[in-house]
């Protein structure tokens, strides 16, 4: 499977998962949150070619972190996003402090080879992790607050403005500060790495706002049963 049909599957799987844990309830949807963040920091090293240009899968990722806490912002109001946020930002931290306490652990011979392995993938975790940090509590504070500008102004109308407005602009403030703090000197072609996850980004705000759509008739019909 190419690389772009695996974005959109598993964009598209991924956004399916959101709505099924949004049917379950809150928890289940910030618990959805934080496993995508941390697929975000595992996933953001690997890059490859997407429509030409060089990218990462972690978009697939941010798709429904951003579409989750909207959900959460729509149907269970500003202090869940925020809980969602604080909830991330913990998750992120254990993460890397323990990420480095199991690199530091001396393997047996053996299994010198799988600890290598995690120590690849782990060794450049601090600033994947403070580019996480940084970016993702700026991009998620700001997306709320602009997700409940916008209802505010628009009196609970145009739910697909708000989501694409919000969702959009906080992403592009999330890869302008992740990527120079995690990536700047590591990744080739970093801008260009910015640039294709940006666009890429961009599309799946757009691909989500049926999602939300559906999430809005799901939350109806859970009212209307009880």
């Amino acid at each position: 499977m190419s690389n772009e049909l695996l974005i959109i599957f598993a964009a598209l799987f991924d956004l399916s998962i959101v709505l099924i844990a949004f049917r379950l309830g809150k928890s289940y949807v910030i618990g959805v949150i934080v496993v995508n963040l941390i697929m975000v920091s595992l996933a953001a090293p690997k890059v490859g070619l997407v429509f030409g240009v060089v990218g990462s899968p972690q978009t697939i990722f941010y798709a429904s972190i951003f579409l989750g806490t909207d959900l959460l912002a729509e149907f269970h109001g500003k202090k869940s996003g925020y809980q969602a946020i604080w909830v991330g930002f913990l998750a992120l931290a254990l993460l890397a402090i323990f990420g480095q306490v199991v690199m530091r652990f001396q393997p047996v011979p053996d299994a010198e080879v799988y600890g290598n392995a995690f120590s690849t993938l782990f060794g450049s975790t601090w600033r994947v992790a403070l580019g996480s940090f940084v970016a993702y509590f700026v991009a998620q504070q700001f997306d709320i607050w602009l997700f409940h500008s916008i209802k505010e102004k628009t009196e609970g109308r145009h739910l697909w403005l708000r989501n694409i407005l919000s969702t959009s602009t906080s992403q592009f403030i999330d890869t302008l500060i992740f990527f120079p703090i995690a990536f700047l000197g590591v990744i080739p072609e970093l801008l260009s790495v910015m640039m294709v996850a940006y666009v890429l980004k961009f599309l799946v705000a757009l691909a989500d706002t049926p999602f939300i759509y559906l999430a809005r008739r799901m939350n109806v019909a859970v009212i209307a049963d009880q």
